[in-house]
């Protein structure tokens, strides 16, 4: 957690100053307690931004191939990320996923799978795992993290209840996809 902090401390210094870093929508965290944070992907400053924004610490879901960096794998799981394999349905992922949620943590994740320059289609991996956890969702809108512009980081409100049940996955990865394009 020590480790957390002070990385953080430094990117948000380094967001604020080089990337011009606005959050909008505070408000709208939750003071505690789980939750699930879905925000759409155009960058390797998502993370960064989204981890940067909120006062709590954010475990992401990060593509397996990024842990096989030498020095950047273990950066990310001191930062309290973990593996998914994607294009497939990575039990071991949703199953440290709904750890850290019943746990009290906060899991982040991109359900576009990939990063996109403009918003693309939600996996319903997402919607499942919202269902699975029974936790609230906190949609987070991503804007300018790609290049030299100034970033900005728009929070929406808390999803308390999901409109879709485990037979509506795909329902669910829209409905989740339409509340971060809200936000763009």
């Amino acid at each position: 957690m020590m480790f957390y902090r002070f990385a953080r401390m430094v990117a948000r210094w380094f967001m604020i100053i080089f990337k011009g870093m606005k959050v909008e929508g505070l408000e709208n965290v939750p003071k505690s307690g789980p939750y699930l944070v879905v925000a759409n992907h155009e960058s390797y400053f998502d993370p960064v931004a989204i981890g940067c924004a909120l006062p709590h610490q954010v475990y992401f879901m990060a593509k397996k191939e990024l842990f096989d960096i030498p020095g950047f794998g273990l950066l990310l799981k001191k930062l309290g990320a973990f593996p998914v394999k994607r294009n497939e349905v990575d039990l071991t992922a949703v199953k440290t996923a709904l750890k850290y949620l019943k746990e009290g943590k906060v899991v982040g994740i991109f359900p576009e799978g990939t990063r996109l320059k403009t918003l693309g289609e939600f996996h319903e991996g997402a919607a499942a795992l919202a269902l699975k956890a029974s936790v609230p969702i906190l949609p987070v809108g991503l804007k300018n993290t790609r290049g030299f512009k100034r970033c900005k980081v728009v929070i929406g409100k808390i999803i308390n209840e999901l409109p879709y049940d485990k037979n509506e996955l795909e329902k669910g990865a829209r409905f989740l996809r339409e509340k971060v394009k809200e936000l763009l």
